[in-house]
């Protein structure tokens, strides 16, 4: 990473990232659409149709991914220029340390970007590589997002400790 990077704190500071409510439905939400994309980007890749499509599709997909994570901890890119460079700067920060390829999310944000605006041709190869990174950021940023979101259930009293028969639900073991 360029030492002249900022870091979270600093992108909060300069208002490319601000803390919002935890946001569990939109998070889910965009998790669902990113394993649609990585299963759109897989299918072109193997039935060799439009690589570049296929190439917005994983990245688009560890991009949701990533931001579902960000809101299911409290955090967003703002609506000032780089909202992407600031999210890949979020991927590599927060979820690197459980992901090797968090860390090559900048990498995969820069490739499409020079598809798009520079007409780069990607290869299958490119994409065959690129979408196994872009699989590991989704798994990663889920886990994180889905250990955030999931249910909080305080444990019954031990006095009040109710079995099936008890409680009258007639269903044993089942959390609420």
């Amino acid at each position: 990473m360029n030492a002249a990077r900022p870091d979270v704190a600093g992108l909060l500071r300069a208002g490319r990232l601000q803390q919002v409510p935890a946001d569990p439905g939109t998070a889910r939400a965009r998790l669902t659409v990113a394993e649609q994309h990585l299963d759109t980007a897989g299918r072109l890749l193997a039935e060799d149709l439009d690589l570049e499509i296929a190439y917005v599709a994983l990245y688009d997909a560890a991009r949701k991914a990533v931001t579902a994570a960000m809101l299911a901890a409290g955090v967003r890119a703002t609506h000032r220029g780089g909202a992407h460079e600031a999210v890949a700067i979020w991927c590599a920060q927060t979820l690197g340390p459980r992901s090797a390829a968090a860390k090559k999310f900048d990498a995969l944000r820069r490739r499409r970007n020079r598809s798009e605006y520079d007409d780069l041709v990607l290869s299958g190869t490119d994409v065959t590589i690129d979408l196994a990174d872009a699989n590991e950021i989704v798994n990663a940023a889920a886990a994180i997002a889905r250990d955030l979101i999931a249910p909080q259930r305080p444990p019954l009293p031990a006095s009040r400790g109710l079995g099936a028969r008890e409680s009258g639900s007639g269903r044993a073991g089942v959390g609420v």
